[in-house]
């Protein structure tokens, strides 16, 4: 026997919609999207769906450490070490995840705002031999400070 879990925002964005504590009438709507965007073929052959409710905050900032901590792990060759201020971390959180897409747009934020200026510290700054980098959020823009 085989279980094959798949997941889907199908229906996020009707669920994300203001019900006033009606939850039956939401998850009517997400019923009516799957069946949108799914053949019947399709919705025949699975036995069940769950649905989730959105992420809040607290959970989004776990995932932005488990993003940075994988981009951590590619930088341990270059012997690079960052860190990230609470602020820094509550942003990453508040911009990458959407209620309709879930936290799949915070691995792009990440890269852009993080990953790319580190890659240039490290082939033509102040980490190409390495070092540690603090990453915080000030007036709007990201701030890289590199300890002694």
């Amino acid at each position: 026997n085989v279980i094959i879990i798949m997941t889907t925002n199908a229906g996020a964005r009707e669920m994300s919609e203001n019900t006033i504590g009606f939850l039956a009438a939401s998850a009517g709507n997400e019923q009516k999207a799957i069946k949108n965007i799914f053949s019947p073929e399709f919705r025949n052959r699975l036995d069940g769906t769950i649905t989730f409710r959105p992420l809040d905050m607290a959970t989004v900032e776990k995932i932005v450490d488990k993003m940075v901590g994988e981009l951590q792990s590619q930088l341990v060759a270059r012997k690079v070490r960052i860190s990230l201020t609470p602020g820094a971390r509550s942003w990453l959180a508040a911009e990458g995840y959407d209620p309709a897409y879930g936290a799949r747009p915070l691995r792009r934020l990440i890269m852009k705002e993080i990953g790319d200026t580190l890659t240039e510290e490290i082939l033509f700054g102040r980490l190409n031999r390495g070092g540690t980098v603090r990453i915080g959020r000030k007036n709007g823009k990201m701030t890289f400070h590199y300890p002694a």
